[in-house]
Protein backbone atom coordinates (compact mmCIF):
# COMPACT_ATOMS: atom_id res chain seq x y z
CA UNK A 1 0.00 0.00 0.00
CA UNK A 2 2.79 2.38 0.72
CA UNK A 3 4.49 1.86 -2.28
CA UNK A 4 0.89 2.68 -4.06
CA UNK A 5 0.22 5.97 -1.90
CA UNK A 6 3.87 7.06 -2.80
CA UNK A 7 3.14 6.40 -6.82
CA UNK A 8 0.10 8.25 -6.22
CA UNK A 9 1.92 11.28 -4.92
CA UNK A 10 4.47 11.49 -7.29
CA UNK A 11 1.84 11.44 -10.40
CA UNK A 12 0.45 14.56 -8.52
CA UNK A 13 3.32 16.57 -8.16
CA UNK A 14 4.23 16.30 -12.19
CA UNK A 15 4.39 19.93 -13.21
CA UNK A 16 1.80 20.62 -15.81
CA UNK A 17 1.99 23.71 -18.53
CA UNK A 18 -1.00 25.47 -18.08
CA UNK A 19 -1.08 28.82 -20.73
CA UNK A 20 2.46 28.61 -21.00
CA UNK A 21 3.27 28.53 -17.89
CA UNK A 22 5.13 25.53 -15.77
CA UNK A 23 2.58 24.84 -12.50
CA UNK A 24 3.73 22.22 -9.90
CA UNK A 25 1.15 20.44 -7.27
CA UNK A 26 2.19 18.95 -4.25
CA UNK A 27 -0.54 16.35 -1.97
CA UNK A 28 -1.51 16.09 1.14
CA UNK A 29 -2.84 12.22 1.54
CA UNK A 30 -4.66 11.32 4.67
CA UNK A 31 -5.54 7.43 5.23
CA UNK A 32 -7.65 4.97 6.19
CA UNK A 33 -7.93 1.18 6.22
CA UNK A 34 -10.71 -1.27 6.05
CA UNK A 35 -11.55 -2.60 8.64
CA UNK A 36 -8.63 -1.78 11.05
CA UNK A 37 -9.57 2.18 11.29
CA UNK A 38 -13.82 1.14 10.96
CA UNK A 39 -16.19 -0.74 8.63
CA UNK A 40 -18.31 2.04 7.91
CA UNK A 41 -17.54 3.70 4.69
CA UNK A 42 -18.57 7.76 5.86
CA UNK A 43 -16.56 6.78 9.07
CA UNK A 44 -13.51 5.50 7.02
CA UNK A 45 -13.33 8.87 4.81
CA UNK A 46 -13.93 11.34 8.22
CA UNK A 47 -10.86 9.26 9.66
CA UNK A 48 -9.04 9.78 6.01
CA UNK A 49 -9.60 13.71 6.29
CA UNK A 50 -8.70 14.22 9.83
CA UNK A 51 -5.10 12.58 9.09
CA UNK A 52 -5.14 14.83 5.63
CA UNK A 53 -5.69 17.93 7.74
CA UNK A 54 -2.96 16.68 9.85
CA UNK A 55 -0.87 16.63 6.91
CA UNK A 56 -1.13 20.31 5.92
CA UNK A 57 -1.01 21.48 9.25
CA UNK A 58 2.50 20.18 9.71
CA UNK A 59 3.93 21.72 6.27
CA UNK A 60 1.67 19.48 3.87
CA UNK A 61 3.14 16.83 1.08
CA UNK A 62 3.45 14.44 2.90
CA UNK A 63 1.09 11.20 3.66
CA UNK A 64 -0.08 9.75 7.04
CA UNK A 65 -2.30 7.48 7.89
CA UNK A 66 -5.62 7.65 10.83
CA UNK A 67 -4.29 6.22 14.18
CA UNK A 68 -6.54 6.43 17.94
CA UNK A 69 -3.37 8.28 18.61
CA UNK A 70 -3.64 10.99 16.01
CA UNK A 71 -7.39 11.46 17.00
CA UNK A 72 -6.41 12.06 20.54
CA UNK A 73 -4.18 14.56 19.40
CA UNK A 74 -6.64 16.74 17.52
CA UNK A 75 -9.07 16.67 20.16
CA UNK A 76 -6.32 17.90 23.17
CA UNK A 77 -5.59 20.83 20.47
CA UNK A 78 -8.69 21.23 20.10
CA UNK A 79 -9.62 21.29 23.54
CA UNK A 80 -6.39 23.47 24.64
CA UNK A 81 -7.21 26.41 21.51
CA UNK A 82 -10.65 26.71 22.98
CA UNK A 83 -9.36 27.13 26.88
CA UNK A 84 -6.69 29.19 25.82
CA UNK A 85 -9.23 32.04 25.06
CA UNK A 86 -9.93 32.43 28.82
CA UNK A 87 -7.02 31.18 30.48
CA UNK A 88 -6.35 35.07 31.38
CA UNK A 89 -9.62 35.66 32.78
CA UNK A 90 -9.51 32.37 35.48
CA UNK A 91 -5.73 32.91 36.35
CA UNK A 92 -4.28 29.93 35.09
CA UNK A 93 -1.28 32.09 33.85
CA UNK A 94 2.12 33.05 35.47
CA UNK A 95 4.73 34.62 34.64
CA UNK A 96 8.47 33.14 35.51
CA UNK A 97 11.73 34.52 35.60
CA UNK A 98 15.10 33.39 34.60
CA UNK A 99 17.91 35.61 35.57
CA UNK A 100 20.70 36.94 33.46
CA UNK A 101 23.96 37.49 34.77
CA UNK A 102 26.26 40.09 33.34
CA UNK A 103 30.00 38.58 32.14
CA UNK A 104 31.95 40.87 34.05
CA UNK A 105 30.18 41.54 37.21
CA UNK A 106 28.39 38.38 37.31
CA UNK A 107 25.35 40.36 39.02
CA UNK A 108 22.12 39.79 37.51
CA UNK A 109 21.65 42.34 34.53
CA UNK A 110 18.21 41.20 33.35
CA UNK A 111 15.22 38.38 33.84
CA UNK A 112 14.11 36.73 31.14
CA UNK A 113 9.83 36.04 32.02
CA UNK A 114 8.61 32.74 30.74
CA UNK A 115 5.03 32.39 30.37
CA UNK A 116 3.47 28.97 32.24
CA UNK A 117 0.15 27.74 31.72
CA UNK A 118 -1.78 24.85 33.63
CA UNK A 119 -4.87 23.93 31.84
CA UNK A 120 -7.98 23.16 33.96
CA UNK A 121 -8.17 19.48 32.20
CA UNK A 122 -4.91 18.89 30.95
CA UNK A 123 -2.24 20.07 33.77
CA UNK A 124 0.81 22.15 33.08
CA UNK A 125 1.20 22.71 29.35
CA UNK A 126 4.74 23.40 27.40
CA UNK A 127 4.74 26.43 25.89
CA UNK A 128 6.35 24.29 23.05
CA UNK A 129 2.73 23.08 22.25
CA UNK A 130 0.42 25.76 24.12
CA UNK A 131 1.96 29.40 21.87
CA UNK A 132 1.89 27.75 18.42
CA UNK A 133 -1.31 26.96 19.71
CA UNK A 134 -2.62 30.82 20.85
CA UNK A 135 -0.77 31.98 17.72
CA UNK A 136 -2.89 29.99 15.10
CA UNK A 137 -6.03 30.39 16.86
CA UNK A 138 -5.36 34.46 17.68
CA UNK A 139 -5.24 34.32 21.49
CA UNK A 140 -1.63 35.07 21.35
CA UNK A 141 -2.57 39.07 21.06
CA UNK A 142 -4.49 39.18 24.02
CA UNK A 143 -2.42 36.50 26.04
CA UNK A 144 0.65 38.84 25.27
CA UNK A 145 -1.15 41.79 26.75
CA UNK A 146 -1.51 39.54 29.69
CA UNK A 147 1.72 39.07 29.99
CA UNK A 148 2.87 42.70 29.75
CA UNK A 149 1.00 44.07 32.11
CA UNK A 150 1.71 41.37 34.50
CA UNK A 151 5.81 41.93 33.81
CA UNK A 152 5.47 45.78 34.16
CA UNK A 153 3.59 44.96 37.24
CA UNK A 154 6.45 42.73 39.02
CA UNK A 155 8.89 45.16 37.29
CA UNK A 156 7.14 48.34 39.44
CA UNK A 157 6.95 45.62 42.54
CA UNK A 158 10.66 44.97 42.44
CA UNK A 159 11.60 48.89 41.90
CA UNK A 160 9.29 49.34 44.94
CA UNK A 161 11.46 47.17 47.01
CA UNK A 162 15.14 48.81 45.65
CA UNK A 163 15.37 46.00 42.84
CA UNK A 164 16.34 48.23 39.37
CA UNK A 165 15.49 45.27 37.66
CA UNK A 166 14.99 45.07 33.55
CA UNK A 167 12.98 42.35 31.63
CA UNK A 168 13.08 40.36 28.14
CA UNK A 169 9.81 39.36 26.91
CA UNK A 170 9.06 37.37 23.67
CA UNK A 171 6.99 39.11 21.23
CA UNK A 172 5.61 37.17 18.50
CA UNK A 173 5.44 38.13 14.79
CA UNK A 174 1.63 38.70 15.37
CA UNK A 175 1.79 40.79 18.05
CA UNK A 176 4.26 43.14 16.17
CA UNK A 177 1.71 43.16 13.71
CA UNK A 178 -0.70 44.80 15.88
CA UNK A 179 -1.06 48.15 15.51
CA UNK A 180 -1.71 48.90 18.84
CA UNK A 181 1.97 47.37 20.11
CA UNK A 182 3.06 50.66 20.94
CA UNK A 183 0.75 52.78 22.51
CA UNK A 184 0.03 49.54 24.76
CA UNK A 185 3.93 49.73 25.74
CA UNK A 186 3.95 53.09 26.41
CA UNK A 187 0.53 52.70 28.71
CA UNK A 188 1.81 50.18 30.29
CA UNK A 189 4.82 52.00 31.22
CA UNK A 190 3.74 55.46 32.21
CA UNK A 191 0.97 53.56 34.34
CA UNK A 192 3.42 51.36 36.55
CA UNK A 193 6.44 54.06 36.03
CA UNK A 194 8.65 52.26 34.55
CA UNK A 195 11.18 53.71 32.06
CA UNK A 196 11.61 52.18 28.90
CA UNK A 197 14.80 50.98 29.35
CA UNK A 198 13.32 48.62 32.01
CA UNK A 199 11.59 46.18 28.75
CA UNK A 200 13.05 44.41 25.89
CA UNK A 201 11.70 42.85 23.36
CA UNK A 202 12.43 39.39 22.23
CA UNK A 203 12.02 38.05 18.80
CA UNK A 204 12.57 35.10 16.89
CA UNK A 205 14.43 35.32 13.68
CA UNK A 206 11.88 33.77 11.65
CA UNK A 207 10.32 37.49 12.38
CA UNK A 208 12.83 39.07 10.69
CA UNK A 209 11.83 37.50 7.70
CA UNK A 210 7.61 38.76 8.08
CA UNK A 211 8.13 42.19 5.81
CA UNK A 212 8.51 45.30 6.01
CA UNK A 213 5.22 45.86 8.57
CA UNK A 214 7.51 44.41 11.08
CA UNK A 215 10.94 46.49 10.00
CA UNK A 216 8.57 49.72 10.63
CA UNK A 217 6.69 48.21 14.06
CA UNK A 218 10.48 47.32 15.49
CA UNK A 219 11.79 50.74 14.13
CA UNK A 220 8.75 52.58 16.09
CA UNK A 221 9.36 50.56 19.26
CA UNK A 222 13.04 51.34 19.06
CA UNK A 223 12.61 54.96 19.03
CA UNK A 224 10.73 55.00 21.89
CA UNK A 225 13.88 53.47 23.44
CA UNK A 226 13.11 49.89 24.22
CA UNK A 227 15.36 47.55 23.46
CA UNK A 228 15.49 44.36 21.11
CA UNK A 229 17.27 41.09 20.94
CA UNK A 230 17.18 38.93 18.66
CA UNK A 231 16.49 34.88 20.29
CA UNK A 232 17.63 31.23 18.87
CA UNK A 233 19.97 33.33 16.58
CA UNK A 234 21.69 30.42 14.15
CA UNK A 235 18.90 28.42 14.20
CA UNK A 236 16.51 30.69 12.04
CA UNK A 237 16.46 32.29 8.40
CA UNK A 238 18.48 35.39 9.13
CA UNK A 239 21.29 36.71 7.60
CA UNK A 240 24.34 39.23 8.31
CA UNK A 241 21.88 41.96 5.83
CA UNK A 242 19.34 41.35 8.21
CA UNK A 243 21.71 42.14 11.07
CA UNK A 244 22.60 45.62 9.56
CA UNK A 245 19.14 46.76 8.57
CA UNK A 246 16.89 45.81 11.35
CA UNK A 247 17.10 47.70 14.45
CA UNK A 248 18.70 45.15 16.97
CA UNK A 249 20.61 45.61 20.30
CA UNK A 250 21.18 41.95 21.28
CA UNK A 251 21.83 38.01 20.24
CA UNK A 252 21.06 35.64 21.60
CA UNK A 253 22.99 32.83 20.83
CA UNK A 254 20.45 29.20 20.78
CA UNK A 255 21.49 27.18 23.00
CA UNK A 256 22.33 24.18 20.41
CA UNK A 257 25.38 26.26 19.67
CA UNK A 258 27.03 26.19 23.22
CA UNK A 259 25.52 22.72 23.82
CA UNK A 260 28.20 21.57 20.97
CA UNK A 261 31.39 23.36 22.45
CA UNK A 262 34.42 21.77 23.47
CA UNK A 263 37.62 22.82 25.06
CA UNK A 264 39.24 20.89 22.16
CA UNK A 265 40.96 22.99 19.37
CA UNK A 266 38.29 24.96 17.37
CA UNK A 267 35.68 23.52 19.37
CA UNK A 268 34.75 27.10 20.15
CA UNK A 269 35.03 28.52 17.16
CA UNK A 270 31.60 29.06 15.98
CA UNK A 271 30.50 30.34 19.20
CA UNK A 272 33.45 32.87 19.05
CA UNK A 273 32.73 34.23 15.67
CA UNK A 274 29.30 34.91 16.13
CA UNK A 275 30.12 37.14 19.46
CA UNK A 276 33.64 38.54 17.41
CA UNK A 277 31.12 39.73 15.02
CA UNK A 278 27.91 40.83 16.93
CA UNK A 279 30.58 42.84 18.99
CA UNK A 280 32.10 44.67 15.55
CA UNK A 281 28.40 45.43 14.41
CA UNK A 282 28.33 46.68 17.97
CA UNK A 283 25.77 44.60 19.51
CA UNK A 284 25.37 42.46 23.17
CA UNK A 285 25.78 38.96 22.99
CA UNK A 286 23.92 36.57 25.42
CA UNK A 287 24.93 33.01 25.58
CA UNK A 288 21.91 30.66 26.54
CA UNK A 289 21.48 27.00 27.77
CA UNK A 290 24.56 27.15 30.14
CA UNK A 291 23.93 23.98 31.45
CA UNK A 292 27.66 23.04 32.97
CA UNK A 293 30.46 25.14 35.00
CA UNK A 294 33.13 24.78 31.95
CA UNK A 295 30.80 26.40 29.16
CA UNK A 296 30.31 28.97 31.77
CA UNK A 297 34.04 29.72 32.23
CA UNK A 298 34.48 29.49 28.11
CA UNK A 299 31.99 31.88 27.62
CA UNK A 300 33.28 34.57 29.89
CA UNK A 301 36.44 33.83 28.10
CA UNK A 302 35.16 34.35 24.90
CA UNK A 303 33.74 37.80 26.05
CA UNK A 304 30.12 36.96 25.91
CA UNK A 305 28.57 40.10 27.47
CA UNK A 306 25.75 37.79 29.47
CA UNK A 307 24.96 34.36 30.64
CA UNK A 308 21.49 32.13 31.09
CA UNK A 309 20.92 28.87 31.62
CA UNK A 310 20.32 26.08 34.40
CA UNK A 311 23.84 26.20 35.55
CA UNK A 312 23.13 29.77 36.80
CA UNK A 313 19.38 28.81 38.09
CA UNK A 314 16.19 27.90 36.38
CA UNK A 315 13.09 29.78 36.14
CA UNK A 316 11.49 30.69 39.08
CA UNK A 317 8.88 32.56 40.07
CA UNK A 318 8.86 36.61 40.64
CA UNK A 319 8.28 36.10 45.00
CA UNK A 320 11.79 33.92 44.75
CA UNK A 321 13.75 36.29 42.93
CA UNK A 322 14.70 38.03 46.04
CA UNK A 323 16.52 34.97 47.68
CA UNK A 324 17.91 34.05 44.38
CA UNK A 325 19.75 37.71 44.28
CA UNK A 326 21.15 37.54 47.68
CA UNK A 327 22.62 33.83 47.06
CA UNK A 328 23.75 35.25 43.92
CA UNK A 329 25.97 38.06 45.52
CA UNK A 330 27.28 34.99 47.56
CA UNK A 331 28.03 31.79 44.92
CA UNK A 332 29.01 33.58 41.80
CA UNK A 333 31.22 36.27 43.72
CA UNK A 334 33.66 33.34 44.36
CA UNK A 335 34.18 32.87 40.82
Amino acid sequence: MNAQLSRIQEALSLPHRIQGHLLYNTASIGVSIYPQNGEDADYLVKQADLAMFHVKESGRNSILQYSEELEESIRRRKVLSQQLLSAAVNDEFEVHYQPILASDSLKVAKLEALLRWTSPSHGPVSPAEFIPLAETSGSIVSIGSWVLRQVCSDLSRFRTDGLELTAAVNISAVQLMQPGLTGLLLALLAEYRLPSSSLELEITESVLVSGDNILSSLQELRGHGLRISLDDFGTGFSSLSYLRRFPVDVIKIDRSFISEMTLEPQGDVLVKSIIELSHNLGLKVVSEGIEQAEQFDLLRRLGSDELQGYYISRPMQAVDIYSFLSQNNLIFAKK
